[in-house]
């Protein structure tokens, strides 16, 4: 690995060559080079709007049998209110 280079647009690991990038996505969450959470927080919550679009189908729909509807709230949408109030009472800095 060269560390040591004045070259600040890439890093050489072997033979191989990365290239610097201001942001990337790791383990689900994006990582912006200075650092900052917001492009992160953005993306998370465009990605639940996008869930709930999808749930809203089925919740909405005057055609699925309730107990539908009832199971659809238990398995997805309870839990997210429930750590969503959870991570409010903490004090979480992500809300």
């Amino acid at each position: 690995m060269a560390c040591n280079s004045t070259d600040l647009t890439s890093l050489r690991i072997g033979d191989d060559t990365v290239e610097r990038t201001d942001n990337f996505r790791y383990l689900g969450s994006v990582r912006d080079a200075s650092g900052d959470s917001d492009r992160d927080i953005k993306a998370r919550i465009s990605a639940a709007w996008a869930k709930w679009r999808e749930v809203t189908g089925v919740i909405c729909d005057p055609k699925m049998p309730v107990k539908l509807k009832g199971q659809v709230y238990k398995t997805i949408i309870r839990p997210v209110l429930y750590v969503m109030s959870s991570a409010h009472v903490r004090g979480s800095p992500c809300l």
